[in-house]
């Protein structure tokens, strides 16, 4: 196989392909997320043309090339220029490029700043989580495994709060429930819970079978990974399931996406089937609306942290999408909504940093470092049980 013509080719264009594939990944990442395999893999083979056309036109041109052979001063003269030309350009973009501090703990006050008569932000000398880093900054949850990935179906113990306590809660949903974790976890720990969480990428609590694009058909084990932890919920008959979700997902018919309007009718109708399904447990049923989608605020807050309103998103943008939850709630009487827009925006204004906390790690996901200052709030607003310990 190594002797065929097109492997043998293969090998003389693996230089310019090397120099090609790896910038091209990168790129499609921030455009579009993470890859899937047979994405990755199609990035690679598309980075076949332009390496082919560096091979032919460069590389193949002046190794071969009479005229720089004859002239081996002027070709060394040559190669150390471009060489230095490009060093020389990659240290004046390091040092172009704006360096974002991070903000230490003791400084990092976040949603409590926005509603102490404080307004919204303006200017920052360090943010936290720094806006390089915030992509990772997903809290204790996600990194012990307990945002199940899109191919497992099954959630780990994921036991946090007070361990041993009697009252159990649970955190129930998708990435945009996982979100919550942060806070409440301290409040569990405040009100002497035992916290579980079933959360996992890209599944919602709703009783439907989500389409996949990058699948073209259904995402089937995510009903079986549900269908689990609704089982795990009634073994543990916890005294409040926090449900969360993200609210633009497209729902499948037959292996065919449904249209905007009809996924969003038919997550409502999952949904409802899901909280009639909890009503045996006899948990209470909180819903947290979904949090702003303002887009990607963190190369925005870190070239203008002394302009940070322009990073700011308006209550048109930051909520263009429809309301699933708030639907449910109105559907199905014995859930309690909460709404943390009023938290999160003021005047007309989502802003990308709220007390020297970096609020979204991504384009419609909450830090976990921002997310941890809601705990006072949450804990405000969670139903108040019998059982607990006084606060």
């Amino acid at each position: 196989m190594l002797s065929l013509s097109p492997t043998r080719y293969v090998g003389r264009i693996s230089y310019s392909l090397y120099l090609w594939h790896w910038p091209l990944l990168v790129f499609a990442g921030l455009l579009w997320g993470a890859l899937s395999p047979w994405a990755g893999f199609l990035v690679v083979l598309a980075s076949v043309l332009p390496a082919i056309a560096c091979y032919e036109l460069v590389e193949r041109r002046f190794r071969s090339s009479r005229l720089w052979s004859a002239r081996p001063r002027q070709s060394y003269l040559l190669g150390g220029g471009c060489t230095a030309v490009a060093a020389f350009a990659g240290i004046g973009v390091l040092a172009l490029t704006p360096t974002t501090h991070t903000a230490a703990l003791e400084h990092v006050t976040g949603h409590p700043k926005l509603h102490q008569g404080h307004g919204i932000q303006h200017t920052a000398h360090a943010v936290r989580p720094n806006p390089a880093d915030a992509g990772d900054d997903r809290g204790k949850m996600y990194a012990d495994g307990c945002l199940v990935p899109k191919p497992k179906d099954r959630s780990p113990k994921c036991v946090y709060g007070d361990t041993s306590s009697s009252t159990t809660v649970v955190l129930f949903g998708d990435s945009h429930a996982m979100q919550w974790f942060p806070a409440l976890d301290r409040v569990a720990k405040q009100r002497g819970w035992r916290l579980v969480g079933l959360t996992k990428s890209g599944c919602p609590a709703s009783d439907v079978t989500v389409y996949l694009p990058h699948l073209h058909g259904p995402y089937d084990v995510c009903d079986t990974w549900r269908a689990r932890a609704l089982d795990r919920i009634k073994e543990i008959s916890p005294a409040i399931v926090v449900i969360g979700g993200f609210a633009t997902y497209q729902t499948d018919d037959d292996g065919q996406p449904q249209s905007a309007d009809a996924s969003h009718q038919r997550l409502v109708r999952g949904y409802v089937d899901t909280l009639e399904e909890l009503k045996g447990t006899g948990a209470r049923v909180v819903l947290m609306r979904d949090t702003p989608h303002p887009g990607d605020v963190r190369q925005c807050v870190a070239n203008h942290l002394q302009h940070l309103t322009s990073c700011a998103a308006t209550n048109d943008k930051a909520f263009g999408y429809v309301p699933i939850l708030p639907k449910v709630a109105r559907q199905f009487s014995g859930a309690t909504l909460l709404d943390s827009s009023s938290e999160l925006c003021r005047d007309d204004t989502c802003p990308a940093v709220i007390g020297n906390a970096l609020v979204y790690r991504n384009g419609d996901h909450l830090t976990a470092t921002f997310a941890r200052t809601m705990a006072p709030w949450l804990n405000d607003h969670l139903p108040r049980l019998a059982s607990a310990p006084s606060t």
